[in-house]
């Protein structure tokens, strides 16, 4: 079966009170162009295990709502917390994980019809936007 559009990821992007919000990110077969919709998040999780997508979380979600898991003897100063997540970008800032793979998406398609003056532009996008800020 041949889909229109292909799932590249879903996000759980928000919680207002108890209210939680997610967008799925699609990119379009025909011109390869991405977009994003809304979705409830039980929609949005059933669609990413359907096309084997990854799922995203809010930092903002993750340190409000997750359980920690620590890794480490509990009485030493070296205890290790993390989250078992992905983190992506807090909602209210703009977007680099959808500016990242809409880049590589680019990229990729420049090389595989040797475009490669473009594949260099979108290389070095890509770099610039994936450079920590403190060094930009």
């Amino acid at each position: 079966m041949v889909f229109a559009f292909q799932v590249r990821m879903v996000r759980i992007t928000d919680r207002v009170v108890n209210t939680y919000y997610a967008r799925i990110y699609l990119r379009k077969a025909s011109d390869n162009t991405n977009i994003s919709i809304d979705a409830r998040p039980s929609d949005a999780l059933n669609v990413a295990e359907r096309f084997n997508a990854p799922i995203y979380v809010s930092k903002d979600i993750v340190v409000k709502d997750a359980i920690k898991v620590v890794y480490g003897n509990w009485r030493a100063r070296s205890t290790k917390v993390v989250y078992d997540v992905s983190l992506d970008s807090a909602p209210d800032e703009a977007d680099p994980l959808f500016e990242e793979l809409d880049l590589v998406q680019k990229m990729n398609a420049a090389i595989l019809e040797e475009r490669f003056e473009d594949a260099a532009v979108w290389r070095d996008q890509l770099a610039k936007l994936r450079m920590p800020r403190h060094e930009m």
